[in-house]
């Protein structure tokens, strides 16, 4: 969920998910879908699957990274 509220635990959020997949990015610059989400999900203690792809689509509406599709993979965009 984007939209915040007081119950909402930030360690699984949308935000802290896009925090993640922007760490590994910044360091890669190009990684494949499959071993992103892999690297996100070993750097969170929760289940975050679920935040994945809505992190992805809030980094991609951002201009933060665009997907390569021929090599299914996520490319960071600098700006």
């Amino acid at each position: 969920m984007l939209k915040p509220h007081k119950y909402l635990e930030f360690d699984s959020s949308v935000l802290y998910v896009s925090s993640l997949v922007l760490s590994i990015l910044l360091k890669e610059r190009l990684v494949e879908y499959d071993s992103l989400l892999k690297k996100v999900l070993n750097l969170s203690r929760k289940d975050i699957s679920i935040n994945f792809i809505p992190a992805l689509n809030l980094l991609f509406l951002l201009g933060k990274i665009s997907y390569l599709k021929k090599i299914d993979a996520i490319e960071f965009v600098s700006i």
